[in-house]
């Protein structure tokens, strides 16, 4: 029997501002973040969807599940890990960004750019390879007014191009980015290493270093030592995160130039 393969319109279109809601983060000390997403209402588009083609709801609830990868909007959802950095780094002094100049890989949202911006950064860079992505984030970086110190960069860790155009960065943010071996094997390499060990870099600034964040049951995880050692950075192990609802469901991995 073949399947059913359903051309689902997803979110891949120009981001209209009368879709969008805000959520209300806690970065505790009880200092809110107001995040901007999509809004969302899966079970009328589905019922609108299954009625033009004459299916069951379930079958298209199904399809988009399936072609979820496509549209990769998984990176415009608040997830745990992006909240637990976002705490970490507005409450914690040893990793304190203030003054800094910060750089989030896979942005996303932009929850933790903008809670490094809000936590004093002097620059934050948000990237991420999805168009949409960024514009909600610059939205977020709106709505927390700090648009001032946040800009937006279309990144792709497999074809990152001239980082140096960037500039330099004294911390590098990552959380939920170590889903996928392959692409963990492009990120270290390819970005992460290049970004901390910057020959433009001012020497006079504090070390670089990287912050990643991630569930502790990814396999991604247990690269990491051997790829920081092929490519000249130091693996400063992992610890769970005290700033996360649940602290064993994310942890911290440090790399340092």
């Amino acid at each position: 029997m073949m399947s059913l393969l359903l051309l689902v319109p997803l979110a891949s279109c120009a981001l209209s501002m009368d879709g969008l809601t805000s959520r209300s983060v806690d970065l505790g000390r009880g200092q809110p973040m107001t995040v901007i997403v999509p809004e969302e209402n899966d079970d009328a588009e589905n019922l609108e969807i299954a009625a033009i083609l004459g299916v069951d709801t379930d079958v298209v609830k199904a399809q988009r599940a399936a072609l979820s990868s496509v549209d990769n909007a998984e990176g415009q959802k608040l997830w745990p890990s992006s909240i637990a950095l976002a705490r970490m780094l507005t409450k914690s002094s040893t990793l304190s960004v203030r003054d800094l100049d910060v750089i989030e890989i896979g942005s996303g949202l932009g929850v933790a750019g903008v809670a490094a911006a809000l936590a004093g950064a002097r620059s934050v860079l948000l990237t991420d390879f999805q168009p949409r992505s960024l514009e909600l984030a610059e939205a977020t970086a709106k709505a927390n007014a700090v648009a001032d110190v946040v800009r937006t960069h279309l990144l792709d860790w497999t074809a990152p191009g001239d980082l140096s155009a960037l500039g330099t960065f004294d911390v590098v943010l990552g959380s939920d980015v170590l889903y996928d071996q392959e692409l963990t094997r492009a990120l270290v390499p390819n970005v992460i290493a290049p970004l901390l060990l910057s020959p433009s870099r001012d020497r006079s600034r504090p070390e670089s270093r990287a912050l990643l964040v991630d569930p502790p049951l990814r396999p991604s995880r247990a690269m990491l030592p051997e790829l920081c050692a092929g490519c000249g950075l130091y693996w400063g192990g992992e610890l769970p995160v005290a700033e996360a609802e649940e602290p064993d469901t994310v942890a911290i991995n440090i790399l340092r130039a």
